[in-house]
């Protein structure tokens, strides 16, 4: 059964009683009112809170140092050695109307040594912090862990000489704003030049994003790029610029690894040794999908087992936000680690992802979803088929497709490639860069001479012909000697005579 051990009597500033903190045994404490009449009631009904010891802190010098503890026994110990000490009782009873007791005062806060002591010397410092003339929060060496407080420190040998010591030697306190802005004087800042994965194409520490209809390549340039970071063969846009080898991490949503992902990767000469396909996220036995905005540290350790990592594609982004992908703002808030993490890890981050239905607006307002995800991006690509028109305006798609600029925020807007896909996936890129908008159609209105050269270079691909096979196979389809001869000037097609097939037959590539 709890007993009373000790009372702490709070009164006014004239010395009348108001209340009184009790403590029992097992200790636990409970606060009661006097009615006057000698009698207690167990509540505070109408009672206003005060400090403990009011009254001697009022009539103390104020030359000397107030000291505020957590609770009343150290501020009766205090007290017993001749110091001025109050407290407002415990760790969350600080009130703002106490700052007005120590107007103009010396104050020294002594908390405990814990969480709560910290929280509580802050509470008070704040609310004193330009009332009291000047605030200390002193930390007492050698307090016990858990709660130790300044009568601990006295049993332990500490007196008042070595307290005034410790109170000198402490600055006064100076508030720090729970909440900061963060900012630099951009004098400080040393100008950095932009690097870059594939040289004006996908930079370095930044988010890029590719966008398509589906079906349009998306997947499969994303294969061809990895095997370029992969193997360091120069870039299409590039040939003469070193390409160092690296690491590709790999968030594949819609693809079958196995049956699609990697014989894509064989097809266009990935290194898969590395190559990493990441997956779900594993916590305590669960698995969920991979979150950017939730995960991102995750994605930090994962780097820190590939150091080389230089590109980490996602493909489609949209999946690895966990957020209304309609929402300018959650978006925002989504992609803001991913930014920070590529920045931070020094990697180039690739994310794919679809156009929206409306076929009647820029390119720019054209990713699915919000319009955050190509404004939060520094550069986004979008891809096109080529078309041919004829004479009577009919198009058709060619095996040509354009990686064309849709926005670059790191100067002007470079000029376009060309590629096509064969089998497998296989990206084939041209020498040719093109100057075309992707806001335009992605037509070319061509001759009969510009639709032979067309399927004559198509037809050769990497292979060497004789004539007469290219002859016949141009005559089924529609293009005579004349056309041919034209395309074969147009194309600047090689000639080479073998003495193996007999005079006369002659052999047409086209150019290494």
């Amino acid at each position: 059964m709890s007993e009373i051990v000790k009372t702490y009597d709070y009164t006014d500033a004239e010395g009348k009683l108001l209340y009184q903190n009790v403590r029992f045994e097992p200790k636990t404490f409970r606060q009661r009112r006097s009615n006057g009449n000698g009698e207690f009631i167990w509540d505070l009904n109408g009672v206003k809170k005060t400090l403990y010891r009011l009254q001697e802190l009022l009539k103390s010098s104020t030359q000397d140092f107030v000291f505020i503890t957590e609770g009343e026994k150290d501020a009766d110990n205090l007290n017993s050695l001749g110091l001025t000490a109050t407290t407002s009782g415990s760790s969350t009873s600080w009130k703002p109307e106490f700052a007005k007791f120590f107007k103009g005062r010396l104050v020294c806060v002594l908390p405990h040594n814990d969480v709560a002591g910290e929280r509580y010397a802050k509470a008070v410092a704040d609310s004193l912090h330009g009332v009291a003339s000047e605030v200390r929060i002193v930390e007492l060496p050698g307090r016990p862990a858990n709660g130790g407080d300044v009568s601990d420190w006295l049993d332990d040998g500490g007196d008042v000489p070595k307290l005034l010591e410790l109170v000198d030697k402490t600055e006064s306190y100076k508030p720090v704003p729970d909440k900061l802005i963060q900012h630099q004087v951009l004098s400080t800042v040393k100008p950095k030049q932009v690097e870059y994965l594939q040289p004006e194409v996908i930079p370095m520490d930044m988010l890029t994003i590719i966008v398509s209809q589906e079906g349009e390549g998306k997947s499969c340039l994303a294969s061809n790029i990895t095997a370029h970071v992969t193997t360091g063969k120069c870039w299409p846009n590039a040939a003469d610029v070193p390409n160092p080898e690296g690491s590709v991490i790999i968030f594949n949503h819609e693809e079958d690894t196995a049956a699609v992902l990697v014989p894509r990767l064989i097809a266009n000469g990935a290194d898969l040794n590395r190559v990493i396909d990441a997956g779900n996220i594993v916590q305590k036995g669960d698995e969920m999908p991979f979150d950017i905005e939730n995960d991102i540290w995750e994605l930090d350790s994962l780097i820190d087992k590939y150091p080389e990592t230089r590109l980490v594609i996602f493909d489609p982004i949209t999946s690895y936000c966990c957020c209304n992908e309609n929402s300018n703002s959650e978006v925002r808030r989504a992609l803001k680690p991913l930014l920070d993490f590529a920045a931070r890890r020094s990697v180039a981050v690739l994310g794919l992802t679809h156009l929206n239905k409306k076929i009647d607006i820029g390119m720019i307002n054209r990713t699915i979803g919000s319009r955050a995800w190509s404004a939060v991006p520094r550069m986004v690509w979008g891809i096109r088929t080529e078309q041919v028109e004829d004479d009577e305006g009919q198009k058709s798609d060619t095996d040509s497709k354009f990686l064309l600029c849709i926005k670059c925020n790191l100067g002007p807007k470079p000029k376009g490639l060309r590629f096509s896909i064969g089998d497998g996936g296989r990206v084939v890129w041209d020498e040719e860069r093109v100057h075309i908008s992707i806001d335009n159609d992605c037509k070319v209105r061509t001759s009969r001479i510009d639709e032979a050269v067309i399927w004559l270079k198509k037809y050769l691909g990497d292979k060497q012909m004789t004539s007469a096979a290219i002859f016949e196979d141009g005559g089924e389809a529609k293009f005579g000697r004349n056309l041919l001869y034209a395309a074969k000037k147009n194309l600047k097609i090689r000639k080479s005579k073998s003495s193996f097939h007999g005079e006369g037959i002659w052999f047409w590539e086209l150019p290494k």
